[in-house]
Formats: structure tokens, C-alpha cells, sequence
């Protein structure tokens, strides 16, 4: 169980992130936002939609190789000590 508080913040804040994602991919006001920024045509308008869409996959790339890091510490830690 020691194993689970120390890298409880990992799986807090992967888990978050994920939802964090799902939220953003998910979300009608963003969408419309994403929308209305294509249809301009200014430069700053496209570095928004880039950072919007960069930061999108970031939390989801974070999300998932947190959990992947948290189930091979468990793993690691279950089957090391037998």
C-alpha cells in the first residue's frame, strides 16, 4: 500500500488530465471556438487553434503514460517482491 501513496500524486494528475481531455474534446463552447477561429484569417487566430490542439493531445498523451507509469510501478512493485 506504500507503493499507492507514493505515486498517488502521478495517478491523481494523469487521471485529471484525462478528464481534463475528454472535457476539452468534448466541449461545444471550445468547439465553436475552434470553428470560429478557422474561419478567420488571422495569424493570431491560427496560433490559438495550434495551442488549443497541442495542448488537447498533450494532456491526453500525459494522462495516458502517467497510467501506463503508475501500473508498471504497481506491477513492478508486486512482482519484485515475490
Amino acid at each position: 500500500m506504500m507503493i499507492l501513496s507514493k505515486y498517488g500524486k502521478l495517478l491523481t494528475f494523469s487521471i485529471l488530465s484525462l478528464l481534463l481531455y475528454f472535457f476539452v474534446d468534448n466541449s461545444d463552447s471550445i468547439t465553436q471556438t475552434l470553428q470560429m477561429v478557422v474561419k478567420s484569417n488571422s495569424h493570431k487566430a491560427m496560433g490559438v487553434y495550434i495551442l488549443l490542439i497541442i495542448g488537447k493531445y498533450f494532456l491526453f498523451l500525459f494522462g495516458v503514460l502517467g497510467l501506463a507509469m503508475f501500473s508498471y510501478r504497481m506491477l513492478q512493485a508486486y512482482f519484485g517482491d515475490h
